[in-house]
């Protein structure tokens, strides 16, 4: 069997890599605004981005910090010494065009090293447009290498060491000629051979998981010949998110091979390892990419940072589409990720832990799902609906939308909150056991610690379910439901936020804030923009899925049918928020593992009809795993050109 795995995959990754080598070949061309591509955001103002961070040293951050009108040009100081690199272009020769402004002196003399060859100018003051020929790499990998050096220019009463201002730079090959760019393609390599040694540890056979690495590897050919750059930046990251999955999905098997459970339950603790290592890989190549820095990953790392030096009461800002003034600012997801800063003291390294701690915990979602729904089943069925349910939740756009812009309070908060939300669901289908009590509550009020946005969420949940079960005449549930939920947001208050009782900050608000729009406007856009479109908060067919599965639940799944439905309400008790305010809470961060579940239901369901219809079921996941696989791409590229705004 080894040896059938060894074949399979062995030869999968070698054509993957052929494939790779081929697509390399093509010539591309690459532009650059550095410090940023003018962006506007809804607001009039928008903060210059990071993307072109990765293709510059030894330069200054961008400048201006804050967008105004839209006449406003960024750019950056580099310092005497800098750098600019750009892996994977061209083989041949190339055209490269600088643009540049000397300091305020009447004459720099600016040295220009390009791929090893030396270029000396003596440059005016003012801006440059400079056309270079630029000879290929030596080494033969196809990247572009810029030196730039020129004296020191000193501005007081600023302390930096100037050198000159980069505002953009244009490569355009004019020759053609092979290249192998050995690291490169070994890091490509690396990544096939994990996805390929992923799919055999989840149970793939041979032949599948060989077809894995060539599909991964038309995937990758693909996105090198389309947008070149995003991959060969991050070629490094990305061997090591494929590798992080890998070790996630060995914990998984070595846990699946220690059950004592029977071997159909075992098979299905592979695929969910499987289904784990990979959505923890496919969040870390968004979150590690180089490109993909906003300033609220350095405002979680600097809040994390603060807790650790005893720093517990936050508040921060809210817009004023939220309602203006501070608002507390719960430490949840900090408590949770601080020990690890015992085992990465280095400061620069909390971003790491924020990024891949975040994207763990959300991952874990996964078994956590798988767990839920198959708890509350017995045999047949239900295990094929607990998997599929976890594959729904493989690639949820919405949720890595916001991991990738920063928001990890609200949408790791979400993920820290699951294990109290599907721990009650569990515990009242199992009839209320008294030993798990204590559980439940301590995992409620975890929940209720987390970003006040996920506590409004799970209120509006908990009461929904409250009343449906009153509906329903469910006393019991009922009482046991308001004790828990009570003890636990009581508890959250008193441990928490009476420490802001009688603040006065909370109460200020910004005076400059726009005339709101009117409500019919915002139910409008809400309805074209993040319902029926494509690339909405959730995309239509999810909504198809998780309601028709809800309706499926009442049947198949009773004792998940009420809280799911109690779920789904709190869609539009969220939106009642609009009527006085211009934003609502993360509704789509939390319902999106509600339509997970009810859509794992629903395919289900379908696939009992018979052998047609399970097939039916088959290409529904597939195509909504590859539309939303596309979505995240797309959003992980639109860093690079600067055309995403959050």
């Amino acid at each position: 069997m080894l040896r059938s795995y060894l074949r399979a995959i062995g030869g999968a990754v070698l054509l993957g890599v052929l494939l790779c080598w081929i697509a390399l070949q093509r010539p591309i061309r690459f532009t650059l605004d550095i410090g940023g591509e003018l962006t506007i955001g809804p607001a009039g103002t928008a903060e210059a981005p990071l993307y072109d961070a990765p293709y510059l040293i030894d330069v200054h951050a961008a400048e201006p910090a804050e967008i105004v009108i839209t006449t406003t040009e960024t750019y950056r100081w580099t310092l005497p010494e800098s750098q600019i690199r750009i892996p994977g272009i061209s083989g041949g020769p190339m055209i490269t065009q600088l643009r540049l402004a000397p300091p305020s002196v009447p004459t720099t003399t600016l040295t220009i090293t390009l791929n090893g060859a030396d270029l000396v100018t003596d440059l005016a003051a003012g801006p440059h447009d400079l056309y270079l020929f630029t000879p290929a790499a030596p080494d033969g990998s196809g990247s572009l290498q810029i030196d730039l050096a020129a004296p020191m220019y000193e501005l007081p009463p600023d302390p930096r060491g100037l050198g000159v201002t980069l505002y953009g730079i244009d490569v355009a090959p004019v020759g053609w000629r092979v290249f192998v760019p050995w690291a490169l393609l070994a890091a490509l390599a690396g990544v096939l051979v994990c996805l390929g040694a992923g799919a055999a540890l989840a149970g793939f056979s041979p032949r599948l998981a060989g077809g894995t690495v060539l599909v991964s590897s038309a995937a990758l050919a693909l996105a090198l010949t389309i947008t070149r750059t995003v991959i060969t930046v991050d070629a490094e990251r990305l061997l090591s998110a494929s590798a992080a999955g890998v070790a996630t999905i060995l914990v998984g098997r070595g846990l699946a091979r220690t059950s004592r459970r029977l071997t159909a339950e075992r098979r299905d603790l592979a695929i969910v390892a499987g289904l784990t290592g990979l959505a923890l890989a496919l969040r870390l190549v968004g979150l590690r990419h180089p490109q993909a820095n906003f300033s609220d990953l350095y405002l979680n790392v600097n809040n994390l940072t603060e807790l650790v030096r005893g720093e517990v009461i936050f508040t921060e800002g809210l817009t004023c589409e939220a309602g203006a003034g501070n608002s507390p600012y719960p430490p949840g997801i900090y408590v949770v990720l601080a020990p690890l800063l015992l085992l990465f003291r280095d400061p620069a390294s909390h971003h790491l832990i924020m990024q891949v701690g975040g994207a763990l915990l959300d991952a874990l979602a996964l078994p956590l799902i798988w767990w839920a729904v198959r708890a509350l089943g017995r045999e047949g069925s239900t295990r094929r609906a607990a998997l599929w349910a976890a594959t729904l939740y493989l690639i949820p756009t919405a949720v890595l939308r916001s991991l990738i812009i920063g928001e990890y309070t609200n949408a790791v908060g979400q993920a820290l909150a699951l294990p109290g939300m599907l721990g009650l669901i569990v515990w009242v289908g199992s009839g209320m056991p008294r030993r798990w009590r204590p559980a439940v509550l301590a995992a409620l009020t975890i929940a209720a610690l987390m970003h006040s946005g996920v506590l409004i969420a799970v209120g509006l949940w908990g009461v929904a379910w409250f009343v449906m079960l009153l509906i329903q005449r469910r006393w019991p549930e009922a009482g046991q439901l308001a004790l828990l939920g009570g003890v636990a947001v009581g508890l959250a208050g008193l441990v928490y936020y009476s420490s802001f009782i009688g603040d006065p900050t909370l109460a200020s608000t910004n005076p400059d804030c726009p005339v709101f729009q009117p409500v019919v406007t915002k139910f409008w856009n809400l309805l074209t923009k993040d319902l029926l479109t494509i690339d909405g908060q959730i995309p239509i067919w999810l909504w198809a899925l998780g309601v028709g599965g809800a309706l499926a639940a009442r049947r198949r799944l009773p004792s998940l049918s009420t809280p799911l439905w109690a779920w789904l309400a709190t869609f539009p008790l969220a939106l009642t928020s609009l009527i006085w305010s211009e934003q609502t809470i993360r509704w789509w961060l939390f319902l999106t593992p509600a339509l997970a579940i009810g859509g794992g239901v629903g395919l289900d369901a379908l696939s009992a009809r018979g052998r047609r219809s399970r097939w039916v079921a088959v290409g529904i996941t597939l195509a909504v795993l590859a539309v939303s696989l596309t979505l995240w791409i797309r959003f992980i590229v639109r860093y690079r050109t600067g055309n995403f705004i959050p």
